[in-house]
């Protein structure tokens, strides 16, 4: 097997050493091929991306020259059509599909092992425009994937202090702006009482960031290094006699806003052609153009809240147009790179808001979003379902992007309309939501009329209407979740379809990650079960706008004897519960 590397440097490898030395064009081929493989690849698609700026006879033959090159060095398994090209599986190698698969298949280790750089590095010029386009959008969801690996072995090495600062040495050598390697980094010095070595990797980082891209650190790590710099060497080892050191637990909200902010600047960068064709023509500003825009590239995207959907068109939409909106808050932050507050804490927070001229903008603001989606929805002839959606900047009130979805069946229409909304920020979603929730809308909608009725402060209505949720779906892992904690704060008996915490976990396995990771934390905590801290800290981390998180973590902290380490989340709750409900 010929082995294609392309993560850092760009080699193709076989049983005699390197092939194609230096045709960097015929490996990007190659690149694109694999990536593709076993599936045929247009040639007019190929003439396009790498070719594209050429006469049409001359990028054909281009095109043909690579080919028959390739067909010499990999063989019979590139099969060469009149009209498409195809790349058998298994003959070429390629790193990126090997990084992907462990990344996939939970071997977090094995992909940081795998990680030589970015996607095609030094290749950014190989062909045009769709060229480019491609290209970012790999570079980008590879870097997210890396992200998300080391910060899982970073909280997963939250009891091994050492392991905790290799991993998080790691994170911040290969995404050196990434903020939050750098806070992760910084923090566990600290506790580890290496307070100088946190110090100077503190000053490091934001002389860089300040430096190479011209922007200040969020507060969150600006707060960190303040602790950091008026802390006595021996602070960390004083306080953490109980059992750990104190966390230091950013501000969700505080950091949420700039870095949004942060993404705001690079976005106004990026929509520059006039003045990045000009840094294009200066030779001298390659490289900074460069380290630019894969800063750029990185830039946190800002957090997203669902408003209201109002309806057209008769009763019918009337029924469908709460469900949707739900569905499409689960949906969104189901997106690799998104972050969306839930329906749930929107609700909570409207509850407190009713007098308020629009309470539910105003509830998306306190829950820490930059920007709300809301729309209308409107039954077409034929029975067809449409629905508008605007995007809102909160800050401003300016519209930045509007779209529409059409569809027959109300989870289709959701995920067409997510996935829209996804491309605009350049990712993408896999899967139904259908699947992470309910097939039956009768079942969400009296989900998302409990979730309504709760954050009014009416726990016996809430539990009515998810007790009617499950009696549409018995397997609808939601409302059977939240029915049980409306029983508890009710002193009731659970509800006849919730038997154990065991049950509420083996529904946990077909939903989303915030929702599984909230279930499986909070029966972890009711059984004591060590694994409940692991569980929230995971929660507190990925979904930090959500109090829960918060809450489980400063709990099993608690529970561990840890009290010192319990104050900054549980503090962090008080500020964030705007009800005094937890």
């Amino acid at each position: 097997m010929l082995r294609l590397n392309t993560l850092g440097e760009l080699r193709l490898t076989g049983p005699e050493g390197d092939l194609l030395p230096g045709r960097r064009k015929e490996l990007v081929l190659l690149a694109y091929l694999a990536q593709r493989a076993p599936r045929a690849v247009r040639r007019a698609e190929l003439v396009d991306l790498l070719w594209g700026e050429r006469d049409e006879e001359r990028a054909r033959h281009s095109l043909r020259q690579a080919l028959l090159m390739l067909r010499r060095t990999v063989g019979e398994g590139l099969m060469i059509g009149p009209q498409a090209v195809t790349l058998a599986s298994g003959v070429v190698e390629l790193d990126l599909a090997s990084f992907d698969a462990a990344v996939t298949g939970g071997r977090l280790r094995d992909a940081v092992e795998l990680w030589g750089g970015d996607f095609l590095f030094a290749a950014e010029d190989a062909g045009d425009e769709a060229y480019r386009v491609w290209l970012e959008g790999e570079r980008e969801r590879a870097r997210r994937s890396l992200r998300d690996a080391l910060e899982r072995l970073v909280v997963e090495a939250a009891g091994d202090r050492p392991s905790a600062i290799a991993w998080a040495e790691r994170w911040i050598e290969h995404l050196p702006f990434d903020e939050q390697a750098c806070y992760r980094l910084v923090e566990a010095l600290f506790l580890d009482g290496r307070t100088t070595a946190a110090r100077a990797r503190y000053q490091e980082y934001t002389a860089r960031l300040r430096r190479e891209l011209g922007v200040e650190p969020s507060p969150a790590l600006v707060q960190l290094g303040e602790r950091v710099a008026a802390a006595r060497v021996e602070e960390p080892a004083l306080l953490g006699r109980v059992g750990s050191a104190v966390p230091i637990t950013p501000d969700p909200v505080g950091h949420h806003a700039a870095q949004a902010e942060v993404g705001r600047t690079f976005r106004r960068w990026r929509t520059r052609p006039l003045a990045l064709a000009g840094l294009a023509i200066v030779g001298a500003l390659v490289i900074g153009t460069a380290v630019l825009r894969r800063a750029a590239a990185r830039r946190p995207v800002p957090t997203l809240a669902v408003g209201s959907i109002t309806e057209r068109g008769g009763a019918d939409s009337v029924d469908l147009a709460l469900p949707i909106g739900g569905l499409l808050a689960v949906n969104l932050a189901r997106v690799r790179g998104l972050t969306a507050v839930s329906s749930a804490r929107i609700h909570e927070i409207v509850g407190e808001l009713s007098g308020s001229a629009e309470p539910v903008a105003e509830a998306a603001r306190r829950a820490g979003a930059d920007e709300l989606i809301d729309g209308v929805l409107q039954r077409e002839p034929g029975g067809q379902l449409r629905l508008e959606l605007r995007r809102v900047e909160l800050r401003t009130g300016l519209m930045l992007g509007a779209y529409a979805a059409v569809a027959s069946d109300p989870f289709d229409l959701v995920d067409r309309a997510t996935a829209q909304l996804a491309a605009a920020a350049g990712l993408s979603i896999e899967g139904k939501v259908a699947d992470v929730t309910t097939r039956s809308v009768a079942a969400y909608r009296a989900y998302e009329e409990g979730l309504r009725s709760l954050g009014a402060g009416d726990d016996e209505q809430a539990l009515r209407r998810f007790q009617a949720a499950l009696d549409a779906d018995s397997l609808f892992a939601m409302p059977a979740f939240y029915a049980r904690a409306a029983s508890d704060v009710l002193g009731r008996p659970w509800p006849s379809s919730l038997v154990s915490s065991e049950r509420l976990d083996s529904l946990a396995a077909r939903v989303p990650e915030r929702e599984r990771l909230l279930i499986r934390a909070t029966t972890a905590s009711a059984r004591q079960d060590p694994i409940g801290m692991a569980l929230a800290e995971s929660l507190a981390v990925r979904y930090p706008a959500e109090p829960e998180g918060h809450l489980l973590l400063g709990t099993a902290r608690h529970s561990d004897g840890d009290f010192l380490g319990a104050i900054p989340p549980l503090r962090t709750v008080i500020t964030m519960d705007s009800l005094g409900l937890r």
